[in-house]
């Protein structure tokens, strides 16, 4: 309405004009102060005092302007006081605000800002488009007024009010729509990573002010990567849509479920009482996989692992927060004894010292750090070496040896497990292709080599094992590589493909630790591996009984009936050799003939060792 109030003034007073633009900028500036603050409210979600008290600032100054402006256009000094008073509480404000910035810290005050602009900074065209469809109409009344000529100023406003208003409302269902595109995923229609980022500041900001707690609640869904290489990517959707829907129905009114990627899940639940609380909602969360999800008319049994961290303690950042999930989700997929964990102190210790292993390992190989060691594998019924499995060890310049079951599972959670695999299958092949041949067919021990699930289905295995043979001579017939049950069930074709390219290639492949994974009767069947190697938990059983004696015959009796060489690891005592032997067990390995040796002292052990390669079960140079 400005113009209407200083158009009959600028057209009666014949100022210049520069007097002129003077007078239409002064409200011009307050009608944008307004609208930026009224666009702020509308895009901004959270305020915290700085802005807030910024805010009240601008409106307070934008009708003290008006009121100003309006007393001296029509002459009624009384209303000064209105629009003095407005100015004092302006400036008291700004001040306040101004001392409540300097007492936070810039992080603090802005954490939020990134996630709440990044979805319109490239709608930057909007805000003049915006102004414009305002102000057009106003200056073409000013002009009009200034150069004599008339129109009416009333129609001129309600027209530009209303095209300001069509246009700010087609902005704010624009803009909602933006921001909802921003912060929620399309496919499952959930909140995304953007808006668990907005959603952890505003727990943080409760927690600080109230004294309150929430939860944060990492679901990561398990073996969803078989799913999608098995049933298909269109089935892998279906699956992580209808999993959003299960969480959704097991939330309370105060949590939320966001989706950050791939397979995982976040629950942000406020409002909590007690770690109590917390526990039963992880219950709540897990019973929506205690049902098969039916897809498509395909019933599958999904389950996932839970990682929580429950927080209340106002020192603790979003990022920290979500980090402590983070690690109890880690450490939660390791065990195989629950499936959710709460977050403890330990796990970040734990997660450090992992990091510095890595920097370590990955220093190891350039070193000349690793070597590989090799066990017997001894015919138990000629009880001669028919081979030797290679196993890794790592001698550190400080912490000495350091155990394989340390750092092979960190390797294994990075590309670095690719590095050690294809030094461990050179270093195998190079060794073995030394080692002396004995009886009259010229035979000489294989070695196995121990494949991780990454390299298993590294599209260059196969010329990779291919070129290491040939570089060093070596029978194709004396390699022998071990993958476990589990890294064959990732892929059944790919597994399938593979094994048979190996085969091709004269090299055999061997199924470790049966037994302690799937066991699956389909799986030997399946990939019909030459050498079926039993768990040593079965050699080595932690409470003897006559149950766990017929396991271990039944499962020797169904290698040998599958035409496969059984081989039992872990045997540590002569009496267990022979039982095993009774059963029909081919091979045997452990501490009963030695434990791992370095390559060098290899050929000294096969000299001491009573030869009897002659008429061994292992079939060598010609096949396996």
């Amino acid at each position: 309405l400005w113009p209407t109030l200083i158009g009959p003034y600028l057209g009666s007073s014949g100022i210049d004009s520069l007097s002129v633009l003077t007078n239409v900028l002064y409200p011009l500036m307050d009608l944008m102060l307004l609208f930026l603050a009224i666009r702020f409210v509308v895009a901004g979600r959270s305020l915290n005092p700085v802005k807030s008290f910024l805010l009240i600032a601008v409106t307070v100054m934008f009708f003290a302007d008006l009121i100003l402006d309006w007393s001296t256009l029509n002459g009624e000094v009384f209303l000064l006081h209105l629009a003095l008073g407005g100015y004092i509480m302006q400036s008291t404000l700004m001040t306040v605000a101004a001392l409540r910035s300097v007492a936070q810290s810039t992080d603090e005050t802005d954490r939020v800002e990134p996630v709440q602009v990044r979805w319109v900074k490239h709608r930057s065209y909007r805000i003049p488009l915006l102004v414009a469809s305002g102000l057009i109409p106003a200056i073409v009344y000013l002009v009009s007024i200034v150069n004599g000529k008339q129109v009416d100023g009333v129609a001129l406003s309600i027209i530009s009010s209303g095209l300001f208003l069509l246009v700010g409302a087609r902005m704010y269902l624009l803009t909602t729509q933006l921001r909802h595109q921003a912060l929620h995923d399309h496919l499952t229609g959930l909140a995304n990573r953007a808006h668990l980022a907005e959603q952890l500041s505003i727990a943080q900001e409760r927690i600080e002010r109230s004294g309150g707690s929430c939860a944060i609640f990492l679901i990561d869904l398990d073996d969803f990567k078989t799913l999608n290489d098995t049933l298909g990517h269109a089935m892998g959707d279906k699956m992580l849509s209808t999993v959003a829907e299960r969480l959704r129905f097991r939330l309370r009114g105060l949590d939320t479920i966001f989706r950050i990627g791939g397979d995982e899940f976040v629950c942000l639940a406020m409002g909590l009482k007690s770690r109590e609380e917390a526990k039963l909602i992880v219950e709540r969360l897990l019973m929506a996989f205690s049902e098969p999800f039916d897809i498509e008319e395909v019933s599958v049994d999904q389950r996932a692992c839970i990682g929580w961290f429950y927080w209340d303690s106002p020192e603790t950042s979003p990022s920290d927060a979500l980090e402590m999930a983070d690690l109890a989700l880690y450490e939660t997929k390791r065990s195989a004894l629950s499936k959710s964990q709460e977050s403890s102190p330990k796990f970040k210790s734990a997660a450090v010292d992992r990091f510095a292993l890595l920097q370590d390992l990955g220093r190891a190989l350039p070193n000349h750090e690793l070597s590989m060691h090799f066990q017997p594998i001894v015919n138990l019924e000629k009880d001669s070496v028919v081979g030797f499995e290679s196993l890794m060890r790592w001698q550190h310049p400080t912490r000495g040896w350091v155990s394989p079951c340390e750092f092979i599972p960190a390797a294994e959670q990075s590309e670095m497990i690719r590095e050690l695999g294809d030094f461990a299958l050179v270093e195998a092949i190079a060794a073995a292709s030394s080692w002396p041949t004995a009886g009259p067919n010229g035979s000489a021990p294989f070695v196995t080599v121990n494949l991780s699930a990454r390299q298993f289905q590294d599209g260059q295995l196969i010329a990779k094992v291919a070129r290491a043979i040939a570089h060093h001579d070596f029978f194709a017939s004396r390699l022998v590589l071990e993958i476990t049950e589990g890294i064959a069930m990732e892929n059944p074709n790919q597994t399938r493909e593979t094994i048979g390219q190996l085969t091709q290639l004269g090299v055999s492949v061997a199924l470790d630790d049966f037994g302690s994974g799937y066991s699956s009767l389909s799986t030997l069947i399946d990939f019909n591996p030459a050498i079926l190697k039993i768990d040593q938990s079965f050699i080595r059983p932690a409470i003897e009984s006559v149950e766990a004696e017929i396991l271990l015959e039944s499962i020797i009796s169904l290698g040998q009936r599958l035409n496969m060489i059984v081989l039992a690891e872990g045997i540590e005592t002569a009496s267990r050799s022979e039982m095993l032997k009774s059963h029909g067990c081919a091979l045997g390995q452990g501490y009963l003939w030695s434990p791992a040796m370095p390559a060098e002292e290899v050929r000294k052990y096969l000299a001491n060792f009573p030869q009897r390669l002659a008429n061994d079960i292992m079939r060598t140079d010609s096949s396996l």
